[in-house]
């Protein structure tokens, strides 16, 4: 088989997520690629794109017509789906796209639901008596019903985080039970689109993943260093923690998850454990820190829907700073953390520059 001849057709993910996977496979491997997504966003202007096409439709059963035609007329042989939006309907129309392409390890439906959806997560965790952060459902009157039980601070978040998603739902934290009742009271909010959860004292430490069948084929270990309020770490160091991983190797294997996925967890402080805080279904921001440490992920996932097996990879202690925060820490004489030019995002939009060129020239006109 000559792998160069096996284009890729990516789908979903956007500007956040799609553009590191984008770079992922482009840089390294020379695998021709294109990219379907449902709007235009400047990451159509990457230089290891064959071509960019929009996913037509509104309903998903329009999607679906659409992003066929377009696996037919790209002649793809691997289809990657990006975001949870776009894993979601490549699972449920699985039989459909297969006879089309090929694709790599996914969750069934079910699996997929009840990792994403965070109240359906928390109660697995409980009921499999792995630790877990309180939730709390949004109070139908915020004065009267606060359960006793409800602690502050505490974090109001969305039932479901599309990640990467332009029109994703925000995180915010209420001190005091006066800040959450004045927010309710200027605010119409949903009890299906948010819920409570409990803050939890300590620190931020992710895990991401490809498995098989509850088998971990892949993995890194990531810890923010640049920290920003209720927001992913813009710049992280990537590590081995044996006690953690043993914890995530428990919970992919009672799942028999198969598929990306990037775990947030809170070690928690007072307990002396790591809770798990969100099971993100698809790739992540920071990708391109994992690939820094040696660990491919977009390609292995190409590689497997191939039929192509491979070791596990081992992965290095290092660091990797997103472009933005790699532009600020070049200014500062006395950095915490040390890393080199080729450990940032910045690194890799010099050798890709036109999506930063465009998107700041749009931001400018607008």
């Amino acid at each position: 088989m000559n792998r160069e001849k096996q284009s890729v057709l990516l789908f979903g993910g956007e500007e956040n997520l799609g553009l590191p996977v984008i770079r992922c496979l482009g840089y390294f491997s020379g695998i021709p690629i294109h990219y379907a997504a449902i709007k235009k966003t400047t990451t159509r202007f990457s230089r290891y794109l064959s071509s960019f096409q929009l996913i037509s439709g509104t309903t998903e059963q329009e999607r679906l017509e659409s992003l066929i035609k377009i696996i037919n007329n790209t002649g793809s042989q691997v289809l990657i789906p990006i975001d949870e939006r776009s894993v979601r309907l490549v699972i449920k129309n699985r039989d459909k796209i297969t006879d089309s392409i090929n694709i790599p390890h996914l969750a069934d439906l079910k699996t997929f639901h009840q990792m994403v959806m965070k109240n359906a997560l928390n109660e697995w965790l409980e009921s499999n008596d792995i630790p877990y952060a309180k939730i709390w459902p949004i109070p139908t009157d915020v004065e009267a019903d606060i359960p006793d039980s409800l602690t502050f601070p505490v974090l109001f978040k969305p039932v479901w985080d599309r990640g990467g998603d332009i029109d994703a739902l925000f995180i915010n934290i209420f001190r005091c039970r006066e800040e959450m009742i004045n927010y309710f009271g200027e605010n119409e909010i949903s009890s299906d689109d948010y819920f409570l959860q409990e803050y939890i004292p300590g620190y931020d430490i992710d895990c991401s993943l490809y498995c098989k069948e509850g088998e971990i084929l892949a993995h890194t270990i990531q810890k923010g260093f640049i920290l920003q309020p209720l927001q992913y770490s813009p710049a992280i160091e990537l590590l081995h923690n044996i006690e953690f991983l043993d914890q995530i190797e428990q919970i992919i294997n009672k799942l028999k998850w198969s598929g990306i996925c990037h775990l947030d967890f809170r070690y928690d402080e007072r307990e002396k454990n790591y809770k798990l805080i969100d099971f993100n279904a698809r790739f992540w921001t920071t990708l391109l820190g994992s690939l820094v440490a040696g660990v491919n992920f977009p390609y292995l996932a190409y590689q497997s829907a191939l039929g192509e097996t491979f070791p596990v990879p081992e992965y290095d202690d290092t660091h990797f700073v997103l472009t933005r925060s790699a532009i600020k820490e070049m200014f500062k004489f006395n950095k915490e953390h040390s890393y080199s030019f080729r450990q940032t995002g910045l690194y890799y939009a010099l050798q890709d520059p036109l999506p930063e060129i465009f998107k700041v020239s749009s931001l400018n006109n607008s």
